[in-house]
């Protein structure tokens, strides 16, 4: 199914922050760090530059479970497209661009939300 194809292409783009960054007062470039990482550095830090980091881990954080709650319904979205409730598959696919789009431009689910829109056949 092509739902599936435009799934699998998809699938790992977006894990974290993955765009230019300006957090915090420091101006932090958060782009392609984990919150791992971050963490590791609030630790090897002190004072304000420490509390700068593990904001910026906390906040990291956010976006990698956003991201793969994203895969999440865009993978039951595949689903429900597959048992032919492209509705359900929609709202799912729109989901995920909803929380993709709350950091940046969406680029990740936009293929599959055209395709889902196209299968949806109008009522008659």
């Amino acid at each position: 199914m092509e739902v599936l194809a435009v799934y699998l292409r998809a699938v790992g783009q977006w894990t974290g922050c993955d765009w230019p960054t300006r957090f915090g007062e420091a101006e932090l470039n958060l782009n392609g760090l984990r919150s791992h990482q971050a963490l590791l550095l609030a630790r090897a830090t002190a004072g304000a530059e420490s509390t700068e980091w593990r904001a910026a881990a906390r906040w990291l954080q956010q976006v990698e479970a956003d991201a793969h709650d994203a895969q999440q319904d865009a993978k039951q979205a595949v689903e429900l497209a597959e048992a032919d409730q492209f509705l359900d598959a929609l709202r799912l696919a729109r989901r995920a661009y909803d929380l993709e789009a709350n950091y940046r431009t969406p680029r990740v689910w936009s293929d599959m939300i055209g395709l889902l829109e196209a299968s949806i056949q109008p009522e008659v």
